[in-house]
């Protein structure tokens, strides 16, 4: 998010999806949501492996946006 005016037009967030199927009722009693703010990556967000380097070198040129979570906090991102 190097460009100052991003914020202006797009919010960019991650969210979190929990699914308690044990819930009865409608589908806010089955999913709930938790959303954090997005950051600029750091090297050290991509891991320790060296296939982690590689691929932090390989898109340096681009904007890499992580969820911007507290120490004590976690996530798992997933996806395609």
């Amino acid at each position: 998010m190097s460009d100052p005016d991003i914020p202006k037009y797009i919010d960019i967030r991650f969210g979190v999806v929990h699914t308690d199927w044990n819930n009865d009722g409608t589908d806010k009693d089955v999913d709930t949501f938790k959303y954090f703010g997005a950051r600029n990556c750091k090297r050290e967000d991509f891991g320790e492996h060296n296939q982690s380097s590689k691929l932090y070198k390989e898109w340096e040129p681009f904007n890499k946006l992580c969820p911007d979570i507290k120490p004590d906090e976690s996530m798992l991102l997933n996806g395609d």
